[in-house]
């Protein structure tokens, strides 16, 4: 058959190509959604935060494990008035969550907020008008699932303590569904 291509030869090809396509959003997906996530904050944009962040599921991860490390916490103490105190502090800290984890409390944490570099605050690390730019950095590790994967951050503050951001695939993109936070540290 004349020509440099035939048509086996055209398939072959296209799937070769479409095979590295595949590969390469693969690889570079974690990098776009994390520069569009801090550029939402930045941007103060709450419909690309809502697009970008699934708060409800971030809000409810949140109050699971913000419940389990007071649970921790109160186990430790063995004092009947810790257990009071949590019991009037609880409600607060989850209306808290219910508040601020959302487009509109984000961005007025991320915009109204000053918080200085060295905070061990998760989400504002993301944002250059509050913190130090999470993509400048260099202490932050991807650790790449086939489905998800979590932004590793290594925080400031004198025990290196490391939050994790985690994001699930959603179709073609990927969402932000839980911020882990070094309770575990905090003895």
């Amino acid at each position: 058959m004349p020509g440099f291509l035939t048509g086996r030869k055209m398939i072959d090809v296209l799937c070769v190509l479409a095979i590295i396509a595949i590969g390469a959003y693969w690889f570079t997906s974690p990098y776009f959604t994390i520069r569009s996530l801090r550029a939402a904050i930045v941007d103060a944009d709450e419909q690309a935060l809502g697009e970008k962040i699934d708060f409800p599921v971030l809000r409810e991860n949140l109050k699971d494990q913000l419940k389990s490390g007071m649970d921790s916490w109160l186990i430790e103490q063995d004092k009947p008035e810790a257990v009071a105190g949590m019991a009037f502090t609880w409600p607060i800290v989850d209306r808290m969550i219910d508040v601020y984890v959302t487009p509109a409390g984000l961005t007025q944490l991320a915009t109204k907020v000053d918080v200085p570099d060295d905070a061990n605050i998760p989400l504002a690390a993301l944002s250059g008008s509050v913190g130090a730019s999470i993509l400048d950095q260099e202490d932050f590790v991807i650790d790449r699932g086939l489905r998800s994967f979590s932004l590793i951050i290594q925080t400031k503050n004198e025990k290196g303590d490391e939050i994790e951001l985690v994001f699930e695939g959603n179709g073609l993109r990927f969402v932000l569904v839980n911020v882990i936070l070094p309770l575990n540290n905090q003895r």
